[in-house]
């Protein structure tokens, strides 16, 4: 499903951090999304993503013209976003921090 995409975009500003936004990093699909304390650990603005402060129409049609007509960005945030998920939400990475913690 992921493949088909050219632009997935989180409009959930509240809850934890979405599993859609980890599935989009794994398949470097861009990512919109709105603001949300619980992302804010992993995904930084014009980095990995583009972050909206608000949750309107306007700036999100704008935020999805930007990325389908700047290629660069959109390549750029994908790759670091891979590299954002293999640096700190791979599975081998959260075993590590699991049996570190419980002394396995």
């Amino acid at each position: 499903m992921f493949s088909m995409l050219d632009i997935m975009v989180n409009t959930s500003a509240i809850g934890s951090f979405p599993t859609s936004i980890l599935e989009a990093m794994i398949f470097k699909v861009p990512i919109i999304t709105l603001y949300n304390p619980g992302i804010m650990n992993i995904m930084r603005d014009e980095y990995n993503c583009l972050i909206l402060k608000d949750n309107d129409a306007s700036s999100i049609g704008d935020a999805v013209i930007r990325l389908l007509k700047d290629v660069e960005l959109s390549n750029k945030l994908t790759v670091n976003a891979l590299n954002t998920f293999e640096e700190k939400c791979s599975f081998e990475k959260t075993f590590d921090e699991i049996s570190a913690i419980s002394n396995l």
